[in-house]
């Protein structure tokens, strides 16, 4: 699954990263609350949506509009 260039601390912690390497890695920026992002990684609204849903948990997903865009449905 595309992640977009975006880890949050769950996702680091899984390949062996604290939330602190992160922080003063030269290769990551802080995106938010537990989220960080591959500096260099281009932005786009997919990374967004995926900040989004990362930011929220296991229960977060994208609806509506986002993810008839996702889908590729125009309008």
């Amino acid at each position: 699954m595309a992640r977009h260039g975006l880890a949050n601390t769950v996702l680091a912690r899984s390949f062996g990263l604290s939330p602190q390497h992160l922080a003063r890695s030269p290769r990551w920026e802080h995106f938010g609350p537990g989220l960080y992002r591959r500096l260099g990684y281009p932005t786009s609204w997919r990374q967004e949506l995926m900040a989004a849903t990362m930011a929220g948990g296991d229960q977060a997903f994208v609806s509506h509009r986002g993810a008839a865009a996702l889908l590729g449905f125009g309008g």
